[in-house]
């Protein structure tokens, strides 16, 4: 009986020592793989994020624009320099500048709203509009030819601000406090002021 308890107690003890034994192969295996892996990483060699071709460190950035846009050069300048500093890839590089054209596009589109909206403005105006307003307007245009000079008018018709009603109703009082002038010839004679619907100009059409 004793002789097979120790028996026992001798197999209980093998056991014990082959779990272990297997214990510490596994932990040493692990161990040298995450050793391998430390190494590789730290070499650069195998590690994806930092292989050569992933830092574009030497990237052409040369942006698309759609057609009609044409690049600023100081602010392109500033957005190359800007995804080389980051690493960017030159794809990723493009879509932010397709998102700089998106938001400059929207800023006209909002601008050229609100312009038309001063235009209709100026229609529905109780002085302004009606069934006059043909010949309320060609006398604004006679007044801003008059006194504006050209510099004015190109520019009311570059920024829009023709179209607002404060500026067209300035004008056709102007207008209307010299529609009885008279002009003075080279001969000494005088005659009426030339039909306001004659004197015309593109950002009053």
């Amino acid at each position: 009986m004793a002789t097979e308890d120790t028996a026992t107690a001798q197999g209980d003890t093998n056991a014990e020592a082959s779990a272990d034994a297997t214990t510490l192969q596994t932990t040493e295996a692990q161990a040298e793989t995450s050793t391998a892996t430390t190494d590789t990483q730290a070499d650069g060699s195998k590690s994806e994020d930092s292989t050569a071709e992933n830092q574009p460190n030497d990237v052409d950035y040369d942006f698309t624009l759609p057609e009609g846009f044409t690049a600023n050069e100081e602010l392109a300048g500033e957005l190359k320099a800007l995804a080389k500093e980051n690493g960017l890839s030159k794809d990723a590089a493009q879509k932010f500048a397709d998102l700089g054209v998106k938001m400059q596009q929207q800023q006209a589109d909002q601008w050229q709203t609100q312009v038309d909206q001063w235009a209709e403005d100026v229609k529905a105006d109780k002085e302004l509009g009606g069934e006059k307003f043909d010949e309320n307007i060609a006398l604004a245009k006679q007044a801003l030819d008059k006194f504006g000079g050209q510099d004015l008018k190109d520019l009311l018709q570059s920024t829009g601000f023709g179209n607002h009603p404060a500026i067209v109703k300035a004008f056709y009082n102007i207008g209307k406090s010299v529609s009885n002038d008279v002009l003075v010839v080279s001969n000494g004679s005088s005659k009426e002021t030339k039909d306001a619907a004659s004197v015309m100009f593109p950002n009053m059409k």
